[in-house]
């Protein structure tokens, strides 16, 4: 059980356009300007970067895990397995072997470029050249953004132990499309 109230469903309901229920959003929408913006950048992440969908969801379960953030983990599996990313993989993330040979060159310089940033906040040297030689200056922002937005959110869902949403990978991609939709709107 949360340790904070859930606000009602109807308050971000009617922000957000959406008939999509979140605990999240629940706690979130406590401070609904801050959500607001909150939820652009979530829903610019799942839709407008130019690092590749799949790259994202293993930056985002990696984050996950090495956070011991359940939240995240139940939010994005799904959308991981849809996009590609295999239970192999997954399990190599879980149990932080990064060098697994189920990862291509190109993610394990991503997956532990990710790891760096959260055991020291940056990367040495060594690592940030590694990811440069595979990813663009722009998908190398996005990497440290999306990693840090998954950091947010572990620190958010697990300060206030937020309950897991019973809720599918193909649901989340969906109500993410719809808050994209609304991104430049009146949200």
């Amino acid at each position: 059980m949360a340790s904070i109230s859930y606000v009602s469903d109807s308050i971000y309901q009617s922000r957000l356009g959406s008939s999509q229920t979140a605990n999240l959003l629940r706690v979130l929408f406590h401070s609904p300007d801050w959500a607001q913006v909150f939820v652009r950048l979530a829903g610019a992440q799942m839709s407008v970067l130019s690092l590749a969908a799949r790259d994202r969801e293993l930056v985002i379960l990696q984050a996950g895990y090495m956070l011991d953030a359940a939240y995240v983990v139940a939010q994005h599996e799904g959308i991981s397995e849809i996009l590609g990313v295999s239970q192999a993989q997954r399990d190599a993330l879980r149990e932080n072997r990064f060098n697994d040979e189920v990862f291509t060159d190109r993610e394990k310089a991503l997956v532990r470029l990710v790891a760096s940033l959260i055991d020291r906040s940056y990367p040495n040297d060594a690592t940030l050249a590694e990811a440069s030689r595979h990813f663009s200056e722009a998908e190398l922002v996005e990497i440290v953004g999306v990693q840090g937005f998954a950091a947010t959110v572990a620190a958010i869902t697990r300060t206030f132990d937020v309950d897991i949403d019973p809720v599918s990978g193909e649901d989340l991609l969906r109500f993410s499309k719809r808050v994209t939709d609304l991104r430049q709107g009146s949200l």
